[in-house]
């Protein structure tokens, strides 16, 4: 993959309204902060050709409200509150060019830790994705080598 965007669920509702944690749903909040995301994503050119997303509710809303039109969806139960090592597996195996995935912190954040040149950051906000763009001779982020990893700003959603 030469682009990995490795994206927290937007903000969700804690109201406890909405059942188990899997099954918690976006407050208002979060659906305005996915779109907004969407909207930015479209218009910098931030397209996954391929998606993956864990199977929870809050994470599968994030994704649609997106509205990134993308054909290669998988909805994992593995990435529901995986963990650095599980996260980092399922990239190593993901093919396409730009690849989206949307899960959990604490997991999202300590993944974007673990890629070198993005210990910069240390926490992904609701819908505040970590971009990482390849910079090896191959134009590919292999897991282990230098990548160009920042965040999006705040304001974007």
């Amino acid at each position: 993959m030469k682009r990995l965007i490795l994206m927290r669920h937007a903000e969700s509702d804690w109201s406890g309204s909405s059942g188990t944690d899997h099954s918690r749903v976006l407050n208002a909040r979060g659906r305005l902060g996915a779109e907004r995301l969407g909207q930015w994503m479209k218009e910098h050119d931030y397209l996954p050709d391929r998606v993956l997303c864990s199977d929870a509710s809050r994470t599968r809303e994030t994704l649609l409200l997106l509205e990134l039109q993308t054909n290669s969806v998988e909805h994992l139960r593995a990435l529901y509150l995986a963990g650095p090592p599980e996260i980092l597996e399922l990239l190593r195996e993901a093919e396409g060019e730009a690849v989206l995935m949307v899960a959990h912190n604490p997991g999202c954040a300590t993944c974007a830790q673990w890629l070198p040149v993005a210990n910069e950051v240390r926490n992904i906000r609701p819908a505040q994705p970590a971009l990482s763009t390849s910079t090896s001779k191959t134009g590919e982020i292999l897991i282990g080598e230098p990548v160009s990893c920042t965040t999006i700003p705040a304001r974007a959603t």
